[in-house]
């Protein structure tokens, strides 16, 4: 965790956070790499990651000299659980999105898990689990937009392997609390799709980044999505 301080001669960055942890070679093997994430709420700084098989989400409440783990959750000790990214509402709900490993029939099946902290993070429950009725999905990014409603994208797999996956995206309305499936995006039905990361402006409209290939096969590498506020 790196921390910038801005100064009369400009921003100075100092590393305030190196949390080690013991994991299995397997456990290394399968970190993914957009398992990382930050959100600042009032004067605590949360950040999310993995290590050991298990997500794992750590406070800081004096601008990173101490550090605690406020949540640790391993969705089956079959397979890994990961922490992706997080974000934070008006009122300092955190909101962690991930995937919760399985192991079922020797297969890994994971399942798109988003968490919620209260309480400055001292309480902590599972809120959305989401799986594509016909495989396995992971939840890659998330941000609360200016009415504390909650959007998280990722990916599920549609087929018989990896290599069928749509773009999806989910929405928690801050009224209801109910979820719902907003964006459904692929660009061949044979192909992949990912949503990688999501934020809201100021006015509500959300942008999405991620990738996908096309019914040729071709990646597409760098792609936007955008929801305007009706």
């Amino acid at each position: 965790i790196r921390k910038g301080t801005e100064t009369p001669t400009g921003m100075v960055w100092e590393t305030i956070g190196d949390f080690p942890y013991t994991a299995s070679t397997r456990d290394k093997e399968l970190l993914h790499p957009f398992a990382t994430g930050v959100a600042c709420v009032g004067s605590n700084v949360f950040v999310v990651g993995g290590g050991g098989g298990s997500w794992i989400v750590r406070k800081s409440s004096n601008g990173g000299l101490t550090w605690t783990v406020v949540d640790t959750f391993r969705f089956s000790t079959t397979d890994n659980s990961h922490a992706f990214s997080l974000a934070a509402d008006s009122v300092g709900n955190i909101y962690v999105a991930g995937l919760g490993g399985q192991v079922l029939q020797k297969t890994s099946r994971p399942s798109w898990i988003v968490r919620k902290g209260t309480g400055g993070g001292t309480a902590w429950s599972t809120i959305d689990q989401f799986q594509y009725p016909s495989g396995s999905a992971q939840a890659l990014g998330v941000t609360v937009d200016v009415n504390n409603n909650v959007h998280v994208t990722g990916t599920a797999w549609t087929g018989p392997s990896s290599s069928y996956r749509h773009w999806i995206t989910r929405q928690r309305s801050a009224i209801t609390g109910v979820w719902s499936t907003s964006d459904d995006f692929s660009l061949a039905s044979s192909g992949y799709a990912e949503g990688r990361s999501i934020t809201a402006d100021s006015l509500g409209n959300l942008f999405g980044a991620g990738a996908a290939s096309d019914a040729a096969g071709v990646s597409h590498g760098w792609l936007v999505r955008r929801k305007l506020v009706p």
